[in-house]
């Protein structure tokens, strides 16, 4: 029942629709006095995305983002109880929204917002550690299967944002950052309390996807190579140990590979 009515306030409320919510009420001339509620909800759900998206609602300016979260919220209204969560199309949505040429990396900023919500929502885990790696012969490790840590996020992006989304989230004073169209690879994970960030070369992005996909350690080296034969397996495999990048699971050296992003 409660479920029933929910459901009809927000067809009333969010979609101004409000046939459904009559049933509910005694007064069915009452219904209209719903929407009231709109204007509420949209300037929430507005409030929630700047929320999510601290450093695009920087980067974008008062004005213009106050413009975009509301047609945002008009073109995909929120369903739930909660707003936590709410705007995971967002990014895609800032692809096309009017205006968006004077700012063009701003859809990949909102994905970068995004990954570090995901990360910071994700599960706890133990990080693996170097002790945990001691018993095994180093003749397998190329055969080592290793899960990345639940909060791993590997992001490519069509602009070189990462600096000047990192600046602007940090709330920090205002820098002139140059952002330009070229391809760049982020990975966001969050070991303990704080997500961390890291921009990838285009061989690591190809290892830790090989990893994620669940491809041996050997696979991801020999992949990695092959975008680049500068790629040191040893470096960034250990720097990515210490970083606490990959899971505290019993390594698997007979995994199977699974599908992935």
């Amino acid at each position: 029942m409660l479920s029933g009515y929910y459901q009809a306030f927000l067809d009333a409320v969010v979609g101004t629709d409000p046939r459904m919510l009559g049933a509910y009420l005694e007064d069915r001339a009452a219904v209209s006095n719903a929407l009231v509620y709109r204007n509420t909800t949209f300037r929430g759900a507005a409030d929630a995305l700047a929320t999510a998206y601290p450093a695009v609602a920087r980067l974008a300016g008062e004005v213009y983002f106050e413009h975009v979260a509301i047609a945002y919220v008009e073109a995909s209204p929120p369903r739930q109880r909660s707003l936590v969560g709410y705007g995971e199309g967002f990014a895609d949505f800032l692809e096309d929204a009017p205006g968006i040429a004077e700012a063009p990396y701003l859809p990949d900023a909102a994905r970068l917002d995004s990954a570090w919500l995901a990360a910071h929502r994700a599960p706890s885990q133990a990080p693996l550690a170097a002790a945990d790696l001691a018993a095994l012969r180093p003749e397998r490790l190329a055969e080592l299967v290793l899960k990345l840590h639940p909060s791993v996020r590997l992001l490519e992006l069509g602009w070189n944002v990462h600096d000047a989304w990192k600046h602007n989230r940090a709330d920090a004073p205002a820098k002139t950052h140059q952002v330009l169209p070229e391809r760049q690879y982020v990975m966001l994970w969050r070991p303990a309390h704080e997500v961390e960030t890291q921009v990838l070369s285009a061989a690591e992005a190809r290892f830790f996807q090989t990893l994620a996909c669940g491809g041996a350690l050997g696979e991801a080296a020999e992949d990695a190579l092959a975008v680049s034969q500068d790629f040191n397996t040893t470096l960034v495999f250990a720097g990515a140990l210490e970083a606490g990048a990959f899971a505290a699971e019993q390594p698997d050296l007979d995994g199977k590979r699974e599908e992935w992003w």
